[in-house]
Order: C-alpha cells, then structure tokens, then sequence
C-alpha cells in the first residue's frame, strides 16, 4: 500500500484556485481501481495531498491516466515551484488504530 504525501505551493494568490481545480478531478481520481485514499489538506499557503494505493502498480497507472495529466497541465501555471513528491511507509506504533493512516473500512 504505497502512500504519497505532496506539497504544492502556489502562487500569491493562487491557492483557492489550486484547491477548486483539484476539487475538479477528485471524483475521477477516487473512481480509479486501486485508489484507498485521495485527500486535500491545505495550510494559509499550501495544499497538501495524502493518497494512499493498493501497490505500486495500482499508483503508476494513476500517474498514466488522462485526468492525471490534464490536471497537471492545469496547475503549472499555478505553482510557485514543482510539487514535493514523497512516496512514504507507515511506521506503525501507538496505538495500532491510530498510529497509521489506513483506507476507510480497513
């Protein structure tokens, strides 16, 4: 179960715009085979992405769709500096049901 966790930030003044053309693509993006998890998160300058995938495959195959790829040619011009991509495991400890992130139902 990969996850990803990405930063983007925007432009002055370009947030809002960067989250309502996220918000767009959400629902094709949830209705990908192998999507656990796709949120947005935002700070006072940010927007956040946590997405988790049921294998690597499930994740390269989000990276080759056409909604993926409109969607990141809509945000370039919106983006102060290219996105931080991390590609991130779990470190489980705690509390079991809390001390991860895991897909609704799991």
């Amino acid at each position: 179960m990969p996850a990803v966790i990405a930063s983007l930030t925007p432009k002055e003044g370009m947030l809002q715009e960067l989250v309502e053309t996220y918000t767009r693509f959400l629902p094709a993006i949830h209705a990908e085979e192998g999507c656990e998890f796709f949120t947005l998160h935002t700070s006072k300058s940010e927007l956040f992405i946590v997405e988790s995938w049921a294998s690597g495959e499930h994740l390269r195959a989000h990276t080759s769709t056409q909604t993926f790829k409109t969607n990141n040619e809509l945000i370039a011009p919106l983006l102060a500096e290219p996105p931080k991509i991390n590609i991130v495991r779990a470190v489980p400890g705690g509390d079991p049901d809390k001390g991860i992130l895991r897909a609704v139902g799991t």
